[in-house]
């Protein structure tokens, strides 16, 4: 018998630790089942987030798991940033990457998959902008015709 976690009350416990630390959530994911279930749990910060962050936030948000008894087996609990090349998956992420390169695979008006490099350059309610490298004309990526979207972190070599 597979015991399913309430992931609402999983997501209120994430947020009201956030608030608690301070620390912004980025995303999480919930992986497996029963008593290999992952919640991969990713913070972020304006002063950016180290090792010693993620052990005090894993500490603080285990105890408040646990203090609501939320899982009902044993669990792994994985807290990180989401890193220089991280995956864009909500509106909120594509607003945090204006300025940065990324990459989007997409489907176009013509429902044929693309695939774009650029900066991003302005997000609406319903697509994201990017300037293409070496191009002057903007693309456009529809957030429901979106794939896949991650940045692109590249060291300059000087």
């Amino acid at each position: 018998m597979i015991i399913m976690v309430d992931k609402r009350k999983i997501d209120a416990s994430i947020k009201r630790v956030c608030e608690l630390t301070g620390y912004e959530l980025y995303d999480w994911q919930l992986k497996g089942y029963g008593p290999n279930q992952k919640l991969a749990v990713q913070i972020t910060h304006s002063q950016g987030v180290t090792i010693d962050d993620c052990a005090q936030f894993s500490r603080a948000l285990g105890d408040e798991l646990d203090m609501r008894d939320l899982f009902k087996h044993k669990y792994v609990l994985e807290v990180s940033s989401p890193g220089l090349t991280r995956d864009l998956t909500k509106k909120n992420h594509f607003a945090g990457a204006i300025g940065e390169k990324v990459k989007i695979r997409f489907r176009n008006e013509n429902n044929h998959k693309v695939t774009q490099k650029g900066k991003v350059t302005k997000v609406d309610e319903n697509a994201v902008y990017l300037l293409p490298e070496d191009e002057n004309e903007e693309a456009k990526a529809l957030y429901d015709k979106i794939i896949k979207a991650k940045t692109i972190f590249k060291l300059d070599k000087k």
